[in-house]
């Protein structure tokens, strides 16, 4: 009964189809370029979609960047002095004073201890969203999987860790050149310690 249900069904299908007709290349076109004549109302083409060359891009201003990174507020350094004038530097450093020297030496430590803590908690989060990441991770039919959210975490603090490791070598190198500085200028080591 099943086999009979199954051949009538076939032979309906078949009878209703008719005969399967193919169309050329040139039909399909042809019916193509009617339906976009019909569907504008002077009868005439879509108009074609607007090609962009390096001049149109010229014309374009470029869009920068913006930066997440925080901005270091250290005082910008002092210009070099030329030969001729290295006495007179030195005096006009020297009599600035111990705590021009004490101040711009705790402002640079004060950013590199805030970039340091920063970068440590970076390192302990992306250490516990890696560790939820792979205790999340499961095989199914040769597939991993893993959960989106904390990978998306891990992501970001790994993001994170990297800005703060570049903040905190900033800082190392305006420690550096700060200490530079007041070595040309010929002030005591004593007034940079700030503890």
């Amino acid at each position: 009964m099943n086999r009979l249900l199954t051949v009538v069904t076939v032979a309906c299908v078949l009878s209703l189809a008719g005969p399967a007709r193919g169309q050329s290349l040139g039909e399909v076109a042809k019916q193509n370029a009617d339906a976009k004549a019909k569907s504008t109302k002077d009868g005439k083409a879509p108009p074609v979609a607007k090609t962009y060359t390096n001049k149109d891009l010229e014309a374009v201003k470029p869009v920068l960047p913006s930066t997440t990174a925080p901005v270091v507020t250290a005082p910008m350094p002092d210009p070099i002095p030329t030969p001729q004038s290295e006495t007179s530097y030195r005096a006009e450093q020297v009599t600035r004073g111990e705590g021009y020297w004490k101040d711009r030496m705790r402002t640079l430590e004060a950013q590199a201890t805030a970039d340091t803590l920063a970068l440590d908690a970076a390192i302990t989060r992306l250490r516990e969203y890696q560790t939820v990441v792979e205790r999340s991770r499961v095989d199914i039919n040769g597939v991993t999987l893993v959960s989106r959210e904390y990978q998306r975490r891990a992501l970001d603090a790994r993001d994170e860790v990297s800005r703060l490791t570049a903040a905190a070598r900033t800082d190392a190198v305006a420690i550096d050149n700060l200490q530079e500085e007041a070595r040309r200028a010929g002030v005591p080591p004593g007034w940079l310690r700030t503890r």
